[in-house]
């Protein structure tokens, strides 16, 4: 829910009251300082106001989940155990940029826009997947789209774990732990290939080639 004080001049409160009638839509766009970007949300929807003279009229709203958007508090969930050993004060930042305006995945999807191998476009099937692991990060890396790969499942699954890697022109290494049998199950060859790699990527990859391929 989101819970929004209007303008002070009450110039926008009738579009928002009658923006169902009008069949118009409400978007929600956040940014937490001025000049800093915008981070969208979604599709917001009225369900309680109440109108003011003397002041900022108040008004409610629904916040509408996008279906391309992971459970940010099930990714919170799943990395707790990662960064049990932090102070409080990191643990709370860490949550906090997870669930609002540092969602990992969410910029790594408006970074990359499809799978950053195949190109497949349907994002609620991929994984924003950590070049350089969350464990090894420290608080401002772990939030970094550019330290992130958009990847379907198979090949999030190979580069996780280190049986693949690329190299700074995006083409792939892969481990010889990989037999011939589970590269034709991942339909992983040497022609695999990043679509393209950014100047911010290169660091992270380096990592990943160093300390987690094998």
């Amino acid at each position: 829910m989101l819970f929004w004080e209007g303008e002070e001049k009450h110039s926008s409160d009738k579009r928002v009251v009658e923006a169902n009638k009008n069949q118009d839509e409400i978007h929600l766009f956040y940014r937490e300082t001025h000049h800093s970007p915008f981070i969208y949300f979604g599709r917001i929807s009225l369900t309680d106001f109440q109108l003011r003279e003397d002041a900022p009229s108040e008004f409610v709203f629904r916040i509408e989940v996008l279906s391309s958007e992971i459970d940010a508090f099930k990714e919170v969930r799943e990395h707790a155990g990662e960064y049990k050993a932090l102070d409080k004060t990191e643990q709370e930042q860490i949550v906090v940029s997870r669930l609002g305006q540092g969602n990992f995945r969410r910029n790594v999807i408006r970074l990359w826009g499809s799978c950053s191998v195949t190109g497949l476009q349907s994002v609620s099937l991929l994984r924003a997947s950590h070049i350089k692991p969350w464990k090894d990060s420290n608080n401002q890396e772990r939030l970094n789209p550019f330290n992130g790969l958009l990847l379907i499942p198979d090949y999030d699954f190979l580069f996780d774990r280190g049986y693949i890697t690329f190299k700074n022109n995006g083409g792939v290494l892969i481990s010889q732990r990989l037999s011939p049998f589970a590269r034709k199950v991942f339909d992983v060859d040497d022609e695999l290939q990043l679509r393209n790699v950014f100047p911010e990527n290169k660091d992270y990859l380096d990592f990943h080639r160093s300390e987690v391929f094998e």
